[in-house]
């Protein structure tokens, strides 16, 4: 029977255990070498101490001797604790773990994680949001031994929000997300269940549910649980279940006494003997110090009073219903009408109805309407010109000073044509918003009256655009996704021309007044799927990541590149021929083109491995698209739009226009990328 043998020693306050097994050699534990938990051994210093644990339970003292620890001096084949072949004593240490959940009001939330482990870990929170099994966030850190920290949404109460030790967006949860803890390259814990969304927007086991509550490990858990169910099982058994916005416990966590085991009392001398024994005397040891007492601390600051709660968004519309769409913006205004919720949600409308001195403002209510008496401050009453940027401008900064929210969604309702300005196409097809009592060419992008409208209300709003969106037709464009990119997060907005009717405000705003805390990817795909299934007879609608515009840029650039250097102008047209066209015939599907190029086999490698690389950031990229199956256009053509679209058109002319190609060179997305000289290349 071999010897075995647990090692403690004192580090940074906390217990370190190791485990003693068979070694390589018999300098050390007598034939048995100290593990760390890592597999290491621990190096000490000359003035440390430390303790076996023995196979028959028996406590020895062992020393540091150079910079290394000593012999364990354990008996002989006495009360193993392993089994014949001599296996390592199992050490007792835990893990890296979730300790604590916090899933309360408004954006209270929080994620705690605690270090059982004898060493500094390594880690990351991923968040998978609404049964996703890829993470849609993440957060790296690192943990000390026996340390815990957590963190909050950014939107969190002070009261809160001061005992985590940092805000990320990992913490924006709802209670039907997971969370997945990885440490040091290993998953070492699940809260929920990666690819499962349950029912009812929640887990649920006895008490216990991970919305509208606090949950915080049972202390005699030491470590996390990878291979959870579906029902999350655990929830009943490893977590105390506490009110909703509890948050005293938060940046600390107990674990029980019995889950760890006690450093043993070890006598410093050797026993006296009987009397008459002959032993040499321990000389007596000088009687230490005591510490001094400690200074007493200053009582706590009191802490500052709470902020004024704010609404979770505020959803603006500027609505320009001053031309031939009239009829559909009076319909449309009516259906906001339908929300559920005046409280957590902002709807402020600037609404022109057709002719003049009719511009209102107003903020919608669960069934009504409340014009808003600001006339000096805007334009309630009088004529707007909708047409002009500055209108924009002034609605988009009065609101978000009017109506602060944690989160902001502007959305331009009108008739639109992507890029082009009023140089180049007709009212029906160009940028977005003709006025007939206005302006009538509308607001551009190319010329930066776009970039002059959207700065200012960002700048007022003090973060981007939580959703840019465009009721409008056509403004699901490359060109438009970089324009919008310096002052948003998400884009929603159709490649083809849109149904006259529009969005389903009547469908996604009751579904965010039911859950206004939800974030803004999620509120767009509502979006999305209102606006497809409210007719028949309407084409796409798409969602846009916006923060992964510049590794888009960089993937198209290099594209673009390698076709210039392919030069085979033939080729190219060719390919471009075979492209579905949408109402302005100049847009083209961008991931339709460049799966043709990554398709084609005469083209160069270097040519295939850049398609390949744009397909798949633009799968990053474009969040979510539907389209119908087909749809009839102005040309009477059929249009398989759920086959040949993917949710971002680009501009990509069959032949060059000369004034349309100067005016597009003045867009911000011209030096973005080196799309423009392709263009010019292969006109």
């Amino acid at each position: 029977m071999k010897k075995s043998a647990l090692i403690f020693t004192a580090v940074m306050g906390s217990t370190l255990l190791a485990a003693c097994g068979e070694g390589e050699s018999d300098a050390t534990n007598n034939g048995a070498s100290a593990l760390s938990i890592l597999g290491k051994t621990e190096a000490c210093e000359a003035s440390a101490m430390a303790y076996c644990v023995c196979p028959d339970e028996s406590w020895s003292v062992q020393s540091c001797m150079g910079g290394a620890w000593g012999a364990c001096a354990c008996g002989e084949e006495t009360g193993a604790t392993g089994d014949e072949s001599g296996a390592t004593a199992e050490a007792v240490f835990g893990g890296v773990f979730f300790s604590e959940y916090v899933e309360g009001s408004s954006n209270n939330k929080a994620i705690e994680v605690h270090n059982a482990s004898a060493n500094t870990a390594n880690c990351a929170i991923n968040l998978y949001p609404n049964g996703a099994t890829k993470a849609a966030g993440s957060v790296e850190f690192s943990i000390e031994a026996g340390g815990t920290g957590a963190f909050c949404s950014k939107g969190a109460a002070n009261a809160l929000k001061g005992r985590c030790f940092a805000t990320s967006d990992v913490a924006n949860f709802n209670g039907d997300d997971a969370l997945e803890l990885v440490c040091d390259g290993t998953a070492v814990d699940v809260f929920g269940h990666i690819g499962t969304r349950p029912t009812g927007g929640k887990w649920i086991q006895g008490a216990a549910a991970t919305q509208d509550m606090t949950l915080r490990r049972n202390a005699d858990i030491l470590s996390g649980r990878t291979a959870t169910d579906a029902d999350f099982s655990t929830l009943a058994t490893e977590w105390d279940v506490m009110a909703k916005d509890t948050f005293d416990g938060i940046g600390s966590h107990a674990v029980s006494e019995d889950a760890v085991p006690a450093q043993p009392v070890v006598d410093p001398s050797p026993d006296a003997g009987d009397e008459g024994d002959t032993a040499a005397p321990i000389d007596p040891v000088d009687p230490v110090e005591p510490e001094p007492e400690p200074e007493p601390e200053p009582a706590p600051e009191p802490e500052p009073e709470p902020e004024p709660e704010l609404a979770e968004w505020t959803f603006m519309v500027f609505m320009n219903g001053d031309n031939n769409l009239y009829e559909y913006a009076a319909s449309d205004f009516k259906e906001m009408q339908k929300m559920t919720n005046g409280e957590d949600i902002n709807v402020i409308v600037l609404y022109d109805d057709y002719g003049r001195n009719n511009t209102n403002l107003y903020r919608m209510k669960p069934g009504g309407k409340e014009l808003l008496d600001s006339g000096s401050a805007i334009f309630s009453g009088k004529e707007a010109d909708m047409g002009d940027y500055r209108t924009l401008r002034k609605f988009g900064v009065w609101s978000v000073e009017n109506y602060p929210a944690k989160r902001y969604a502007l959305i331009m309702w009108n008739h639109g044509g992507g890029w082009k300005n009023g140089e180049t196409a007709s009212p029906l097809f160009k940028d977005f918003s003709n006025d007939e009592y206005g302006t009538y060419e509308g607001i551009y992008l190319s010329t930066g009256d776009y970039a002059k409208a959207l700065s200012p209300i960002v700048e007022a709003a003090g973060q981007k655009l939580d959703l840019i969106g465009f009721d409008a037709c056509l403004m699901a464009m490359y060109e438009v996704a970089s324009a919008s990119a310096p002052y948003g997060n998400v884009l929603v907005a159709s490649e083809e021309t849109e149904p006259a009717n529009g969005w389903s405000y009547d469908y996604f705003l009751p579904i965010l007044s039911r859950n206004p805390s939800m974030e803004a990817a999620d509120f767009a795909r509502h979006i999305v799927d209102g606006y497809h299934e409210k007719s028949a007879d309407n084409a796409t609608l798409s969602v846009t990541d916006l923060t992964s515009m510049d590794a888009l840029h960089e993937k198209l650039d290099a594209f673009a590149d390698a076709l210039i250097d392919e030069n085979a102008k033939s080729t190219i047209n060719a390919l471009r021929g075979d492209l579905w066209e949408f109402a302005v015939t100049e847009h083209v599907d961008l991931r339709q083109f460049v799966q043709s190029v990554a398709n084609t086999t005469s083209f160069s490698s270097s040519v295939q491995i850049a398609a390949e690389a744009l397909d798949a950031q633009l799968d990053e990229t474009i969040l979510y698209e539907r389209a119908h199956n087909y749809f009839d256009n102005y040309y009477w053509q059929y249009f398989y739009y759920d086959t040949y679209t993917h949710g971002m058109a680009i501009y990509f002319p069959a032949s060059k226009k000369s004034s349309e190609f100067n005016a597009y060179k003045k867009g911000i997305w011209y030096s973005k990328t080196s799309w423009g000289a392709f263009l010019n290349s292969t006109f």
